[in-house]
């Protein structure tokens, strides 16, 4: 693992997620900070939660096959699910460093020869105790992780979530923003005084002389 291009990917991605940059943009940073971190050789792909429906809908890809892509599609998200369906079930990671030997991967090994997958590393991407999504590492022989690998990923998790609620908030503020101008109540005429003026300068100064103290 080249710590050049750690520090540099990393820092790429703390000021995207600092910016106005686009979710998507953020997020296929770190799909390929993920790659490069762990090794070119490896595919990467970070999955979004769908908690109505508990499932995962791939959000990025970062070089896994189309065929592969399409069985996942809307994956469960439950207890014995292999890898990513765990992980999001239980908020925690899930590494399978050789799927032949694991019994929850066991309906799906078809599938994993099929595509040259041997094994499954799973990062819950978490904001609270709400999982948003997963982060997933894939390999083609055994392996488990090395090095700073899962401190890498887990750091790589965080930053997605802070980029997804980043995201949720401006999002929030620019629906709010287009409610915007509103026409404020006025009260009928006639009570229209200086009363409410003089309660606001009342205020006011008592805060100030409260924050003095």
């Amino acid at each position: 693992m080249d710590k050049r291009n750690v520090w540099g990917q990393t820092a790429k991605l703390v000021d995207l997620v600092g910016s106005d940059a686009p979710l998507s943009t953020v997020l296929a940073e770190v799909v390929s900070a993920a790659r490069v971190i762990t090794g070119n050789e490896c595919r990467t792909a970070l999955f979004i939660h769908d908690l109505d429906d508990a499932c995962l809908n791939l959000g990025v890809n970062g070089g896994l096959p189309e065929g592969y892509i399409a069985a996942i599609q809307g994956f469960r998200v439950a207890e014995h699910q292999p890898s990513c369906g765990r992980a999001a079930f239980i908020g925690d990671e899930v590494v399978v460093p050789e799927i032949e030997l694991d019994s929850r991967w066991a309906p799906y090994a078809g599938l994993a020869e099929e595509h040259s997958i041997r094994a499954c590393w799973s990062f819950p991407i978490l904001s609270d105790s709400t999982v948003l999504g997963t982060l997933a590492i894939y390999h083609e022989v055994p392996r488990a992780p090395k090095g700073g690998d899962a401190e890498a990923m887990r750091y790589l998790a965080t930053l997605a979530s802070a980029a997804i609620g980043r995201s949720k908030l401006r999002a929030a503020f620019e629906s709010e923003l287009r409610d915007l101008p509103v026409e404020a109540p006025l009260p009928p005429p006639g009570q229209r005084s200086g009363e409410g003026v003089e309660a606001l300068r009342k205020f006011v100064t008592a805060g100030a002389q409260h924050s003095a103290l």
